[in-house]
């Protein structure tokens, strides 16, 4: 199923297909097909044409229940179609406890098990035409490998090359282990273990189809079907000479990702390399896609193509991720069931796109004992006291669900230097954590550090040695900007907690917009506001404090969706103790909740309860788990109700383009804290607001973030362009957009 179909049940509120227009049509169409056959059917009829109809429509019925659910069940439990594609070889038995050695596993089995996919895949289809990255990066963190996997799958597909995958690798010396922190690590990872899908050549959907490019191989057959005396070699320099030869204006150094991409085809399409069967791109080589594309906006231009492409759509995760998830859902799961709700821990409207639907179904990996037993499930002594995983709610175990969690993502140890070197370089934010719509709420614009005079106006005029003008920031020092970076890069836990608070504020001020128009008839926004402007009355407005309160509610509440936090990290245990207490303390705060007219940072405006605060540390995982861990993380991330990541991060990165794809809301998509709210001045605010309302009134005339909480630095007179305007007053914010009728949100009176 196309990952660019719109859920049925919210077309308003997840708008993934970016063509609006294709996409209003048809609805209409769709509207108008129904009215035609309104019509026609004739008012009587005849006894026995009726049953006739009867019987026809029960038919239809019975075809279009048993396609759409066999389909369904077909996908999540049967293995028919599998057996008829997948290797001889079942994925590999897990090794669940640590050899007597103690020595981190080498994956033997997993190699030998991509072998055998590989191969069984060139028996059914034949040989292609494949191209190797042979510069793909090494010693470097997952993020980045990962990063450069899927853009350089993009490539392969967009030139209808088959793409040839590579270890996770970290030495290339041809040693079994490596050095990372005094401990010792796998040199080399086979992708199997982290990932499934497209990238792996295990796509069901294109197995059963005759279809280009040729699927993925691993890189052990590719050298067994393309010797090198077979292997046509390519570079970036050689590309920039065709492009220059043929007098293209591309810069494969400097333009737009899309720019890159399509030089890059044009050069793949050239004589030298247009029918060679092995193209490899020279190891050591400078990356076709680098560093520095992906931390800049430039690899936006990539996005549309990138999230219709194999490499996205037949997305999928290692049986070996998806089996340490099911053992520690309990962990992750809701301690109770929310009151209210018929059985699963969301009622259907808080699902996510059907296209999401889409994981491919995975064998259950057997554990292998040391006494040669094997068996489907082990549990640890720790995991038989928790709850029983058959009264976890099933959708915690459909990969297609949101999981009822705030995802924090937080790196540490060797991080710290790395966020000081990204302020000595003026790094923004990495190129896909900065897409306009996730820049509404969490913009960070690199600090410029001032001249002398500048500074010494600066210090003169504020003790904070910051200041914010227009949308640029202005400190007194590298030292200062250090600071800015860090707040963003390497919180501490105070920092955290208030972060986490400000985006619960922002999720629940979503979720009743949302829910409010969603059980407002569509009728009914033109109408009542023609009827105040025939009236001259004044907008209709609803504050935060007019909600009803959360016990008192009986759908699902904000709170019910976002039941636990998740923290994705490399933090040692003392400090992620500290953490999760100031988390569970800050929530604590709000069984005495402040005015709702006080701003996040300065307390909650309502209750708030967290159940359990969770960490990478607490995951139980056997002995093939832990080297992988991090992908885990990732994939909890990626299902988690709210996520707020790292903006520098490249693993963050994908997690955004991972949830961008499945159709989660801006607002659930956020990023580590930003300063203090009293070093706003109201020109940055004033191009905030222009710049969300912009955003936002583009993307859906039923937006519901369109009349989000803005919260800081409101003044007098301040006006919202054609979009809407301000109240005089300074603690509220009203704003109009067409068709909608104003709403008014209180904010702090700074």
């Amino acid at each position: 199923m196309s990952p660019l179909k719109a859920t049925s049940r919210w077309p308003e509120y997840f708008p993934v297909v970016t063509d609006s227009g294709r996409q209003d049509a048809l609805r209409h169409h769709q509207k108008d097909v129904e009215s035609r056959w309104f019509h026609v059917l004739p008012t009587t009829l005849p006894k026995r044409y009726s049953r006739v109809i009867l019987a026809a429509l029960v038919a239809c019925a019975f075809l279009y229940l048993y396609s759409f659910h066999g389909g369904y069940l077909s996908a999540k439990y049967s293995s028919e179609k599998e057996l008829a594609w997948t290797p001889s070889t079942p994925f590999p038995e897990v090794q669940q406890e640590k050899p007597e050695d103690g020595l981190p596993p080498l994956y033997e089995a997993y190699k030998a098990y991509e072998v055998d996919v590989s191969e069984r895949i060139l028996e059914q289809n034949g040989t292609g035409r494949y191209i190797y990255f042979a510069n793909h990066p090494t010693t470097c963190g997952w993020g980045n490998v990962l990063q450069e996997m899927v853009y350089g799958s993009l490539l392969a597909s967009e030139a209808n090359l088959g793409y040839v995958y590579d270890d996770f690798t970290w030495d290339i010396d041809g040693r079994n282990y490596s050095q990372f922190n005094g401990k010792l690590i796998p040199a080399r990872i086979p992708l199997s273990t982290m990932l499934s899908g497209h990238l792996l050549g295990l796509s069901e959907e294109e197995a059963q189809q005759a279809s280009t490019p040729p699927r993925s191989i691993n890189r052990r057959v590719y050298e067994q079907i393309c010797p090198q005396n077979e292997r046509v070699y390519i570079r970036r320099e050689t590309a920039q000479a065709y492009l220059k030869k043929i007098q293209s204006p591309i810069d494969l150094d400097a333009d737009t990702g899309l720019d890159i991409l399509h030089g890059w085809l044009a050069a793949l399409n050239s004589p030298e390399y247009k029918a060679a069967k092995c193209i490899e791109v020279v190891w050591g080589s400078t990356h076709i896609f680098d560093i520095w594309l992906f931390g800049n906006e430039r690899v936006q231009s990539l996005w549309t193509r990138l999230s219709m492409s194999p490499t996205l759509r037949h997305w999928g995760w290692s049986p070996l991720i998806l089996r340490a998830f099911e053992r520690n859902a309990h962990l992750l799961a809701p301690s109770s069931q929310p009151g209210g709700l018929l059985p699963g821990l969301f009622g259907d409207s808080w699902s996510l796109p059907n296209a999401v639907k889409s994981y491919l179904p995975y064998p259950t990996p057997a554990v292998h004992l040391e006494n040669g037993e094997n068996v489907a499930v082990v549990e640890s002594q720790e995991e038989t006291k928790t709850k029983n995983p058959t009264s976890i709610d099933p959708k915690i175990l459909d990969h297609s669900e949101p999981l009822p969690l705030l995802a924090l993502h937080l790196r540490r140890g060797d991080f710290q230097e790395h966020c000081f070197n990204l302020a000595e370089w003026g790094a923004p934010y990495s190129g896909m954590n900065t897409f306009p719509e996730l820049r509404a709420h969490d913009e960070f614009v690199v600090p410029r550090v001032a001249s002398t005079q500048e500074e010494h106006a600066l210090v003169e005029a504020s003790t904070t040695k910051r200041r914010i003008v227009g949308n640029e920031t202005l400190v007194a020092s590298m030292e200062d900007r250090k600071l800015i970076y860090g707040i963003h890069c390497f919180p501490d836990a105070e920092q955290i907690a208030r972060r986490v608070r400000e985006v619960v504020h922002d999720y629940v001020s979503f979720t009743q917009e949302r829910e409010r128009i969603k059980n407002t008839p569509w009728w009914a926004w033109s109408s009542v506001a023609k009827d105040e402007r025939d009236q001259g009355v004044e907008p209709s407005t609803v504050s935060l404090d007019e909600e009803p309160g959360l016990s008192e509610r009986t759908d699902p509440t904000p709170n019910d969706m976002l039941r636990k936090v998740f923290i994705q990290t490399n933090g040692n245990k003392e400090w992620l103790a500290e953490v999760k207490q100031a988390l569970m303390a800050d929530a604590e705060r709000s069984t005495a909740p402040v005015d709702a007219s006080q701003a996040p940072e300065d307390g909650w405006a309502f209750e708030w309860h967290w159940e359990d605060v969770v960490t990478s540390r607490d995951m139980d995982l056997g002995w093939e788990e832990k080297p992988v861990a991090q992908v885990l993380d990732s994939y909890i991330s990626h299902r988690a109700e709210v996520f707020v990541g790292n903006g520098f991060s490249s693993l963050t990165s994908h997690v955004v383009i991972q949830r961008k794809q499945r159709g989660f809301d801006p607002l659930q998509i956020r990023f580590c804290p930003h300063p203090p709210a009293d070093s706003m001045q109201p020109d940055s605010l004033h191009n905030c607001l222009l710049r969300y309302i912009t955003t936002h009134h583009q993307q859906s005339q039923y937006t519901a973030t369109s009349t989000a909480h803005i919260r800081s630095g409101l003044h007098n007179g301040l006006a919202v362009s054609e979009f809407g305007f301000l109240t005089p007053d300074p603690t509220h914010i009203t704003i109009r957009l067409p068709t909608l009728s104003a709403y008014t949100y209180k904010t702090s009176n700074h």
